[in-house]
């Protein structure tokens, strides 16, 4: 699935971040400045960022030991659902409030 494409991604290119989500997410109904990291559906940091605790309901998992991926949901992420972009939402607050930026 996904997380086995993403795993694969990084194994090649060994990126400081990927994000999976919508792009009209981002567009049109997330603020975000343009330093801020972007949060929906997945979140891959490399372990050069350190990640703090998450909200509940959201996942962290180990990527080996190149870093982490958070998890916003396990359902297929779409904007047009409120708990999605409440979550994705936490994240950016969470980030923000933290000063963790690219």
């Amino acid at each position: 699935g996904l997380k086995h494409f993403i795993f694969y991604l990084i194994n090649i290119f060994e990126p400081y971040s990927i994000e999976v989500s919508e792009y009209k997410f981002f567009r049109e109904k997330m603020d975000l400045r343009s330093d801020e990291y972007w949060f929906g559906w997945m979140t891959y940091f490399s372990n050069k960022i350190s990640i703090p605790e998450v909200p509940p309901g959201i996942k962290v998992e180990d990527v080996g030991n190149t870093g982490k991926l958070i998890i916003t949901t396990e359902d297929f992420f779409t904007s047009d659902n409120s708990e999605h972009f409440n979550r994705a939402k936490s994240l950016v607050n969470l980030f923000r409030n933290k000063n963790i930026h690219n």
